[in-house]
Protein backbone atom coordinates (compact mmCIF):
# COMPACT_ATOMS: atom_id res chain seq x y z
CA UNK A 1 0.00 0.00 0.00
CA UNK A 2 1.06 3.58 -0.59
CA UNK A 3 1.73 5.97 2.30
CA UNK A 4 -1.66 7.66 1.96
CA UNK A 5 -3.42 4.28 1.98
CA UNK A 6 -1.56 3.20 5.11
CA UNK A 7 -2.48 6.46 6.84
CA UNK A 8 -6.12 6.10 5.82
CA UNK A 9 -6.10 2.51 7.11
CA UNK A 10 -4.64 3.62 10.45
CA UNK A 11 -7.12 6.47 10.76
CA UNK A 12 -10.09 4.15 10.18
CA UNK A 13 -8.96 1.78 12.93
CA UNK A 14 -8.06 4.58 15.35
CA UNK A 15 -11.37 6.41 14.90
CA UNK A 16 -13.47 3.26 15.18
CA UNK A 17 -11.49 2.12 18.23
CA UNK A 18 -12.01 5.46 19.92
CA UNK A 19 -15.76 5.49 19.28
CA UNK A 20 -16.40 1.89 20.31
CA UNK A 21 -14.21 2.00 23.42
CA UNK A 22 -15.84 5.25 24.49
CA UNK A 23 -19.33 3.79 24.24
CA UNK A 24 -18.39 0.52 25.88
CA UNK A 25 -16.64 2.42 28.64
CA UNK A 26 -19.93 4.17 29.35
CA UNK A 27 -21.77 0.84 29.25
CA UNK A 28 -19.20 -0.69 31.61
CA UNK A 29 -19.59 2.23 34.02
CA UNK A 30 -23.34 1.67 34.14
CA UNK A 31 -22.86 -2.07 34.77
CA UNK A 32 -20.33 -1.35 37.53
CA UNK A 33 -22.60 1.17 39.26
CA UNK A 34 -25.61 -1.16 39.07
CA UNK A 35 -23.52 -3.95 40.58
CA UNK A 36 -22.32 -1.74 43.44
CA UNK A 37 -25.85 -0.47 44.09
CA UNK A 38 -27.22 -4.00 44.25
CA UNK A 39 -24.43 -5.09 46.59
CA UNK A 40 -24.86 -2.17 48.98
CA UNK A 41 -28.65 -2.48 49.08
CA UNK A 42 -28.40 -6.24 49.61
CA UNK A 43 -30.51 -6.92 46.53
CA UNK A 44 -28.04 -9.66 45.63
CA UNK A 45 -27.65 -12.06 48.53
CA UNK A 46 -27.46 -15.21 46.44
CA UNK A 47 -23.84 -15.97 45.53
CA UNK A 48 -24.95 -18.33 42.76
CA UNK A 49 -27.02 -15.50 41.27
CA UNK A 50 -23.95 -13.23 41.26
CA UNK A 51 -21.78 -15.95 39.78
CA UNK A 52 -24.15 -16.49 36.84
CA UNK A 53 -23.83 -12.83 35.92
CA UNK A 54 -20.04 -12.97 35.86
CA UNK A 55 -19.51 -14.44 32.37
CA UNK A 56 -22.02 -12.11 30.60
CA UNK A 57 -20.42 -9.09 32.27
CA UNK A 58 -16.96 -10.17 31.06
CA UNK A 59 -18.15 -11.07 27.55
CA UNK A 60 -20.01 -7.75 27.18
CA UNK A 61 -16.65 -5.96 27.26
CA UNK A 62 -15.40 -8.04 24.31
CA UNK A 63 -18.43 -7.24 22.13
CA UNK A 64 -16.74 -4.06 20.75
CA UNK A 65 -13.70 -6.05 19.63
CA UNK A 66 -15.90 -8.53 17.75
CA UNK A 67 -17.94 -5.68 16.27
CA UNK A 68 -14.78 -3.83 15.21
CA UNK A 69 -13.43 -6.92 13.44
CA UNK A 70 -16.75 -7.41 11.65
CA UNK A 71 -16.83 -3.76 10.56
CA UNK A 72 -13.32 -3.88 9.15
CA UNK A 73 -13.88 -7.24 7.42
CA UNK A 74 -17.03 -5.98 5.71
CA UNK A 75 -15.42 -2.65 4.82
CA UNK A 76 -18.08 -0.69 6.72
CA UNK A 77 -16.12 2.14 8.26
CA UNK A 78 -17.85 4.85 10.26
CA UNK A 79 -14.90 7.19 9.67
CA UNK A 80 -12.23 7.66 7.06
CA UNK A 81 -9.37 10.12 6.83
CA UNK A 82 -10.58 11.74 3.62
CA UNK A 83 -13.69 12.98 5.44
CA UNK A 84 -11.65 14.98 7.95
CA UNK A 85 -8.69 16.23 5.92
CA UNK A 86 -10.04 19.78 5.95
CA UNK A 87 -10.89 19.63 9.69
CA UNK A 88 -7.40 19.54 11.16
CA UNK A 89 -8.53 19.91 14.77
CA UNK A 90 -10.60 16.70 14.53
CA UNK A 91 -7.58 14.72 13.36
CA UNK A 92 -5.38 16.29 16.02
CA UNK A 93 -7.88 15.66 18.82
CA UNK A 94 -8.47 12.07 17.74
CA UNK A 95 -4.74 11.36 17.48
CA UNK A 96 -4.12 12.82 20.95
CA UNK A 97 -6.91 10.75 22.52
CA UNK A 98 -5.68 7.55 20.85
CA UNK A 99 -2.11 8.19 22.02
CA UNK A 100 -3.28 8.77 25.61
CA UNK A 101 -5.41 5.62 25.54
CA UNK A 102 -2.57 3.58 24.04
CA UNK A 103 -0.10 4.84 26.65
CA UNK A 104 -2.46 3.87 29.47
CA UNK A 105 -3.19 0.46 27.93
CA UNK A 106 0.52 -0.28 27.47
CA UNK A 107 1.25 0.74 31.05
CA UNK A 108 -1.45 -1.56 32.45
CA UNK A 109 -0.31 -4.36 30.14
CA UNK A 110 3.29 -3.99 31.33
CA UNK A 111 2.17 -4.22 34.98
CA UNK A 112 0.12 -7.34 34.20
CA UNK A 113 3.04 -9.00 32.41
CA UNK A 114 5.33 -8.27 35.36
CA UNK A 115 2.83 -9.90 37.72
CA UNK A 116 2.55 -12.98 35.52
CA UNK A 117 6.32 -13.17 35.26
CA UNK A 118 6.54 -13.13 39.08
CA UNK A 119 4.11 -16.07 39.24
CA UNK A 120 6.10 -18.10 36.73
CA UNK A 121 9.32 -17.25 38.57
CA UNK A 122 7.65 -18.57 41.71
CA UNK A 123 6.93 -21.83 39.88
CA UNK A 124 10.54 -22.13 38.68
CA UNK A 125 11.90 -21.57 42.20
CA UNK A 126 9.45 -24.11 43.65
CA UNK A 127 10.52 -26.75 41.11
CA UNK A 128 14.13 -26.12 42.01
CA UNK A 129 13.52 -26.57 45.78
CA UNK A 130 11.63 -29.90 45.36
CA UNK A 131 10.02 -29.78 48.80
CA UNK A 132 6.87 -31.74 47.89
CA UNK A 133 6.38 -35.41 48.83
CA UNK A 134 4.92 -38.13 46.63
CA UNK A 135 2.23 -39.25 49.11
CA UNK A 136 0.64 -35.81 49.24
CA UNK A 137 0.68 -35.57 45.44
CA UNK A 138 -1.25 -38.86 45.28
CA UNK A 139 -3.85 -37.36 47.63
CA UNK A 140 -4.25 -34.51 45.15
CA UNK A 141 -4.85 -36.97 42.30
CA UNK A 142 -7.58 -38.69 44.33
CA UNK A 143 -9.33 -35.39 45.03
CA UNK A 144 -9.12 -34.43 41.33
CA UNK A 145 -10.82 -37.70 40.35
CA UNK A 146 -13.53 -37.18 42.98
CA UNK A 147 -14.22 -33.57 41.89
CA UNK A 148 -14.23 -34.38 38.17
CA UNK A 149 -11.02 -32.49 37.30
CA UNK A 150 -9.43 -34.20 34.27
CA UNK A 151 -6.34 -32.03 34.06
CA UNK A 152 -3.06 -32.93 35.74
CA UNK A 153 -2.50 -30.67 38.76
CA UNK A 154 0.97 -30.30 40.29
CA UNK A 155 1.45 -29.12 43.86
CA UNK A 156 4.53 -27.13 44.90
CA UNK A 157 5.89 -25.92 48.22
CA UNK A 158 7.23 -22.36 48.21
CA UNK A 159 9.07 -20.39 50.87
CA UNK A 160 8.04 -17.13 49.20
CA UNK A 161 4.30 -17.20 49.93
CA UNK A 162 2.23 -17.02 53.11
CA UNK A 163 -1.04 -18.47 51.80
CA UNK A 164 -2.07 -21.18 49.33
CA UNK A 165 -2.70 -20.04 45.77
CA UNK A 166 -3.47 -21.42 42.31
CA UNK A 167 -1.91 -20.61 38.93
CA UNK A 168 -2.49 -21.76 35.37
CA UNK A 169 -5.41 -22.83 33.20
CA UNK A 170 -4.18 -25.50 30.76
CA UNK A 171 -1.50 -26.77 33.16
CA UNK A 172 -2.75 -25.68 36.59
CA UNK A 173 -0.69 -25.96 39.75
CA UNK A 174 -1.19 -25.28 43.45
CA UNK A 175 1.34 -23.48 45.66
CA UNK A 176 1.47 -24.16 49.39
CA UNK A 177 3.54 -22.27 51.96
CA UNK A 178 6.48 -24.09 53.53
CA UNK A 179 5.87 -25.62 56.96
CA UNK A 180 3.96 -28.38 58.68
CA UNK A 181 0.25 -28.66 57.84
CA UNK A 182 -1.99 -31.19 59.58
CA UNK A 183 -3.85 -33.70 57.43
CA UNK A 184 -7.37 -32.24 57.84
CA UNK A 185 -6.27 -28.69 57.11
CA UNK A 186 -4.26 -29.91 54.12
CA UNK A 187 -7.32 -31.63 52.68
CA UNK A 188 -9.40 -28.48 53.19
CA UNK A 189 -6.79 -26.34 51.43
CA UNK A 190 -6.46 -28.72 48.48
CA UNK A 191 -10.24 -28.93 48.04
CA UNK A 192 -10.49 -25.12 48.13
CA UNK A 193 -7.76 -24.61 45.53
CA UNK A 194 -9.00 -27.45 43.30
CA UNK A 195 -12.43 -25.81 43.37
CA UNK A 196 -10.83 -22.66 41.94
CA UNK A 197 -9.34 -24.80 39.16
CA UNK A 198 -12.68 -26.51 38.54
CA UNK A 199 -14.40 -23.09 38.27
CA UNK A 200 -11.70 -21.79 35.86
CA UNK A 201 -11.15 -18.77 38.11
CA UNK A 202 -7.59 -18.20 36.87
CA UNK A 203 -8.89 -17.79 33.29
CA UNK A 204 -11.52 -15.34 34.53
CA UNK A 205 -8.90 -13.28 36.32
CA UNK A 206 -6.76 -13.08 33.18
CA UNK A 207 -9.81 -11.90 31.22
CA UNK A 208 -10.40 -9.26 33.88
CA UNK A 209 -6.79 -8.10 33.53
CA UNK A 210 -7.11 -7.82 29.74
CA UNK A 211 -10.38 -5.89 30.03
CA UNK A 212 -9.03 -3.55 32.71
CA UNK A 213 -5.99 -2.86 30.49
CA UNK A 214 -8.19 -1.96 27.51
CA UNK A 215 -10.73 0.01 29.55
CA UNK A 216 -8.39 1.57 32.11
CA UNK A 217 -10.18 4.90 31.60
CA UNK A 218 -13.57 3.44 32.59
CA UNK A 219 -14.67 4.66 36.06
CA UNK A 220 -15.34 1.87 38.51
CA UNK A 221 -13.77 -0.88 36.40
CA UNK A 222 -11.27 -1.89 39.11
CA UNK A 223 -13.92 -1.83 41.82
CA UNK A 224 -16.23 -3.97 39.67
CA UNK A 225 -13.56 -6.63 39.16
CA UNK A 226 -12.64 -6.53 42.85
CA UNK A 227 -16.29 -7.34 43.60
CA UNK A 228 -16.21 -10.16 41.04
CA UNK A 229 -13.08 -11.62 42.65
CA UNK A 230 -14.78 -11.58 46.05
CA UNK A 231 -17.80 -13.27 44.45
CA UNK A 232 -15.50 -16.02 43.16
CA UNK A 233 -14.18 -16.63 46.68
CA UNK A 234 -17.72 -16.80 48.08
CA UNK A 235 -18.74 -19.35 45.48
CA UNK A 236 -15.56 -21.37 46.06
CA UNK A 237 -16.26 -21.48 49.81
CA UNK A 238 -19.77 -22.84 49.19
CA UNK A 239 -18.56 -25.61 46.89
CA UNK A 240 -15.66 -26.50 49.20
CA UNK A 241 -17.99 -26.87 52.20
CA UNK A 242 -20.24 -29.09 50.11
CA UNK A 243 -17.31 -31.26 48.95
CA UNK A 244 -15.87 -31.61 52.47
CA UNK A 245 -19.23 -32.34 54.08
CA UNK A 246 -18.57 -30.14 57.12
CA UNK A 247 -20.31 -27.20 58.77
CA UNK A 248 -19.53 -23.62 57.82
CA UNK A 249 -18.21 -22.62 61.26
CA UNK A 250 -15.79 -25.58 61.22
CA UNK A 251 -14.58 -24.70 57.71
CA UNK A 252 -13.85 -21.05 58.53
CA UNK A 253 -12.38 -21.82 61.97
CA UNK A 254 -9.76 -24.04 60.30
CA UNK A 255 -8.95 -21.31 57.79
CA UNK A 256 -8.58 -18.73 60.59
CA UNK A 257 -6.31 -21.06 62.57
CA UNK A 258 -4.15 -21.70 59.51
CA UNK A 259 -3.95 -17.96 58.74
CA UNK A 260 -2.88 -17.15 62.32
CA UNK A 261 -0.17 -19.81 62.18
CA UNK A 262 1.19 -18.47 58.91
CA UNK A 263 1.21 -14.92 60.27
CA UNK A 264 3.48 -15.99 63.15
CA UNK A 265 6.06 -17.29 60.67
CA UNK A 266 6.50 -13.79 59.20
CA UNK A 267 6.45 -14.96 55.60
CA UNK A 268 6.24 -12.25 52.97
CA UNK A 269 3.99 -11.68 49.90
CA UNK A 270 0.25 -11.13 50.09
CA UNK A 271 -2.09 -13.91 51.05
CA UNK A 272 -4.43 -15.47 48.51
CA UNK A 273 -6.76 -17.89 50.32
CA UNK A 274 -6.71 -16.67 53.93
CA UNK A 275 -6.61 -12.92 53.28
CA UNK A 276 -7.25 -10.71 56.32
CA UNK A 277 -9.56 -11.06 59.30
CA UNK A 278 -12.26 -8.71 58.00
CA UNK A 279 -12.39 -10.41 54.61
CA UNK A 280 -12.78 -13.83 56.21
CA UNK A 281 -15.69 -12.54 58.29
CA UNK A 282 -17.33 -11.12 55.16
CA UNK A 283 -16.94 -14.46 53.37
CA UNK A 284 -18.48 -16.28 56.32
CA UNK A 285 -21.46 -13.89 56.38
CA UNK A 286 -21.95 -14.29 52.62
CA UNK A 287 -21.92 -18.08 52.93
CA UNK A 288 -24.53 -17.90 55.70
CA UNK A 289 -26.80 -15.59 53.66
CA UNK A 290 -26.56 -17.82 50.61
CA UNK A 291 -27.36 -20.91 52.70
CA UNK A 292 -30.49 -19.23 54.06
CA UNK A 293 -31.51 -18.13 50.57
CA UNK A 294 -31.01 -21.64 49.17
CA UNK A 295 -33.45 -23.04 51.73
CA UNK A 296 -36.16 -21.54 49.53
CA UNK A 297 -36.23 -23.32 46.14
CA UNK A 298 -38.44 -20.61 44.70
CA UNK A 299 -35.90 -17.92 45.63
CA UNK A 300 -33.04 -19.84 44.02
CA UNK A 301 -35.01 -20.60 40.84
CA UNK A 302 -36.22 -17.00 40.57
CA UNK A 303 -32.67 -15.74 41.12
CA UNK A 304 -31.27 -17.91 38.34
CA UNK A 305 -34.01 -16.93 35.89
CA UNK A 306 -33.42 -13.26 36.75
CA UNK A 307 -29.67 -13.74 36.22
CA UNK A 308 -30.25 -15.20 32.74
CA UNK A 309 -32.58 -12.31 31.81
CA UNK A 310 -30.11 -9.71 33.09
CA UNK A 311 -27.27 -11.46 31.25
CA UNK A 312 -29.23 -11.22 27.98
CA UNK A 313 -30.01 -7.55 28.62
CA UNK A 314 -26.35 -6.76 29.30
CA UNK A 315 -25.11 -8.45 26.11
CA UNK A 316 -27.91 -7.17 23.85
CA UNK A 317 -27.62 -3.62 25.20
CA UNK A 318 -23.87 -3.61 24.60
CA UNK A 319 -24.20 -4.91 21.02
CA UNK A 320 -27.20 -2.70 20.15
CA UNK A 321 -25.61 0.44 21.56
CA UNK A 322 -22.45 -0.04 19.53
CA UNK A 323 -24.26 -0.95 16.29
CA UNK A 324 -26.72 1.92 16.61
CA UNK A 325 -23.97 4.37 17.51
CA UNK A 326 -21.92 3.34 14.48
CA UNK A 327 -24.79 4.14 12.11
CA UNK A 328 -25.66 7.42 13.85
CA UNK A 329 -22.02 8.48 14.04
CA UNK A 330 -21.57 7.97 10.30
CA UNK A 331 -24.59 10.13 9.45
CA UNK A 332 -23.53 12.80 11.94
CA UNK A 333 -19.98 12.78 10.64
CA UNK A 334 -21.14 13.17 7.04
CA UNK A 335 -23.31 16.18 7.96
CA UNK A 336 -20.43 17.65 9.94
CA UNK A 337 -17.86 17.45 7.15
CA UNK A 338 -20.09 18.27 4.17
CA UNK A 339 -19.86 22.05 4.61
CA UNK A 340 -16.15 22.07 5.40
CA UNK A 341 -15.25 19.50 2.75
CA UNK A 342 -16.94 21.36 -0.12
CA UNK A 343 -14.34 24.12 -0.31
CA UNK A 344 -11.49 21.68 0.17
CA UNK A 345 -12.83 19.34 -2.49
CA UNK A 346 -13.24 22.22 -4.94
CA UNK A 347 -9.62 23.33 -4.43
CA UNK A 348 -8.38 19.75 -4.64
CA UNK A 349 -10.31 19.14 -7.86
CA UNK A 350 -8.81 22.30 -9.35
CA UNK A 351 -5.35 20.97 -8.50
CA UNK A 352 -6.18 17.59 -10.00
CA UNK A 353 -7.49 19.24 -13.14
CA UNK A 354 -4.40 21.42 -13.56
CA UNK A 355 -2.11 18.44 -13.06
CA UNK A 356 -3.90 15.87 -15.18
CA UNK A 357 -5.76 17.80 -17.86
CA UNK A 358 -2.98 18.97 -20.16
CA UNK A 359 -5.08 21.33 -22.27
CA UNK A 360 -6.90 23.07 -19.43
CA UNK A 361 -7.90 26.11 -21.52
CA UNK A 362 -10.39 24.03 -23.48
CA UNK A 363 -12.81 23.60 -20.54
CA UNK A 364 -13.83 25.58 -17.46
CA UNK A 365 -13.27 24.50 -13.86
CA UNK A 366 -16.99 24.99 -13.11
CA UNK A 367 -17.78 22.47 -15.82
CA UNK A 368 -15.26 20.08 -14.30
CA UNK A 369 -17.00 20.35 -10.92
CA UNK A 370 -20.42 19.62 -12.38
CA UNK A 371 -21.61 16.08 -11.62
CA UNK A 372 -23.33 15.72 -14.98
CA UNK A 373 -20.46 16.75 -17.24
CA UNK A 374 -17.80 14.46 -18.68
CA UNK A 375 -14.20 15.22 -17.72
CA UNK A 376 -11.37 14.17 -20.00
CA UNK A 377 -8.04 13.50 -18.31
CA UNK A 378 -5.11 13.39 -20.72
CA UNK A 379 -5.18 14.04 -24.45
CA UNK A 380 -3.87 12.57 -27.66
CA UNK A 381 -1.78 15.66 -28.37
CA UNK A 382 0.13 15.42 -25.09
CA UNK A 383 0.31 11.74 -24.14
CA UNK A 384 1.10 10.18 -20.75
CA UNK A 385 3.45 7.27 -20.26
CA UNK A 386 2.66 4.22 -18.10
CA UNK A 387 5.19 1.59 -17.08
CA UNK A 388 4.24 -2.08 -16.70
CA UNK A 389 1.64 -2.45 -13.90
CA UNK A 390 1.79 1.30 -13.22
CA UNK A 391 -1.41 2.91 -11.98
CA UNK A 392 -2.72 6.48 -11.84
CA UNK A 393 -5.66 7.72 -9.76
CA UNK A 394 -8.03 10.69 -10.08
CA UNK A 395 -10.16 12.22 -7.34
CA UNK A 396 -11.42 12.25 -4.71
CA UNK A 397 -15.09 12.47 -5.73
CA UNK A 398 -17.79 12.59 -3.07
CA UNK A 399 -20.79 10.47 -4.11
CA UNK A 400 -24.06 9.76 -2.32
CA UNK A 401 -25.60 6.30 -2.11
CA UNK A 402 -27.74 5.66 -5.20
CA UNK A 403 -25.61 7.84 -7.51
CA UNK A 404 -23.16 6.43 -10.04
CA UNK A 405 -19.77 7.05 -11.63
CA UNK A 406 -19.44 6.47 -15.38
CA UNK A 407 -15.90 5.64 -16.49
CA UNK A 408 -14.78 5.41 -20.15
CA UNK A 409 -11.28 4.48 -21.29
CA UNK A 410 -9.71 5.22 -24.65
CA UNK A 411 -6.34 3.52 -25.10
CA UNK A 412 -4.50 1.32 -27.59
CA UNK A 413 -3.36 -1.11 -24.90
CA UNK A 414 -4.89 -3.45 -22.33
CA UNK A 415 -5.89 -1.64 -19.13
CA UNK A 416 -7.72 -2.22 -15.86
CA UNK A 417 -9.98 0.57 -14.67
CA UNK A 418 -12.53 1.17 -11.92
CA UNK A 419 -13.25 2.96 -8.64
CA UNK A 420 -11.70 2.80 -5.16
CA UNK A 421 -13.25 3.46 -1.75
CA UNK A 422 -10.98 3.03 1.27
CA UNK A 423 -8.92 -0.03 0.28
CA UNK A 424 -11.74 -1.83 -1.58
CA UNK A 425 -11.74 -1.82 -5.38
CA UNK A 426 -14.34 -2.45 -8.04
CA UNK A 427 -12.63 -2.89 -11.37
CA UNK A 428 -13.01 -4.13 -14.95
CA UNK A 429 -10.58 -5.03 -17.71
CA UNK A 430 -10.59 -3.85 -21.31
CA UNK A 431 -9.92 -0.94 -23.66
CA UNK A 432 -11.99 1.58 -25.60
CA UNK A 433 -15.06 0.86 -23.49
CA UNK A 434 -17.08 2.35 -20.61
CA UNK A 435 -18.93 1.15 -17.54
CA UNK A 436 -21.38 2.67 -15.06
CA UNK A 437 -20.39 1.97 -11.43
CA UNK A 438 -23.36 2.25 -9.04
CA UNK A 439 -22.60 3.75 -5.61
CA UNK A 440 -23.72 1.44 -2.81
CA UNK A 441 -22.35 3.52 0.08
CA UNK A 442 -21.85 7.29 0.42
CA UNK A 443 -18.28 8.50 0.69
CA UNK A 444 -15.11 9.58 -1.11
CA UNK A 445 -14.17 7.67 -4.28
CA UNK A 446 -11.16 7.61 -6.58
CA UNK A 447 -11.09 6.56 -10.24
CA UNK A 448 -8.03 4.61 -11.38
CA UNK A 449 -6.50 3.16 -14.53
CA UNK A 450 -3.67 0.59 -14.63
CA UNK A 451 -1.47 -0.64 -17.45
CA UNK A 452 -1.91 -4.40 -17.87
CA UNK A 453 -0.30 -4.72 -21.29
CA UNK A 454 3.02 -5.92 -19.88
CA UNK A 455 5.09 -3.27 -21.66
CA UNK A 456 5.81 0.46 -21.59
CA UNK A 457 3.01 2.33 -23.32
CA UNK A 458 2.12 5.82 -24.38
CA UNK A 459 -1.15 7.60 -25.03
CA UNK A 460 -4.64 7.24 -23.66
CA UNK A 461 -7.65 9.06 -22.27
CA UNK A 462 -9.98 8.56 -19.34
CA UNK A 463 -13.47 10.07 -19.15
CA UNK A 464 -15.28 10.27 -15.79
CA UNK A 465 -18.91 11.33 -15.38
Amino acid sequence: METSEWFNFFFQWAATLFWIFFLTGMTGSIIANLWRFARKRHFINDTIFMRMLLWPVLISFFVPVIFLYWQQKEGRHAFQYEMFRSAGFVTLMLSAVIIIWLAGALRRTAITLCQLNSLYQLKINAKRDLLWQEDEQKETYKLCAKMGICRHVNVFISKEIVSPMTMGFLNPCIFLPAGEIDKETLRLILVHELTHIHHKDFLMKQMMLVISSLYWFCPGINELFAELNVCNEYYCDLDSIKQLGIEQHEYFSKIRAFAADQKQRRAYAYSAMCENKNTLKARERAAQKTKLAQNSKMFTTTGRITAVILAGIILCTSAYTISFASIVSYDAAMKFVTSEETEYQKKQTELDASDLYFTGDEIKIDELLSKKSAHKYGSDEQKWTLQKDQEIQFGPFYKEKGESIWVYTYANYRVEYGIIRDTKRRCLEGKNEGHNFDIEESGMYYVFIRNWSGERTEGGSLVVQ
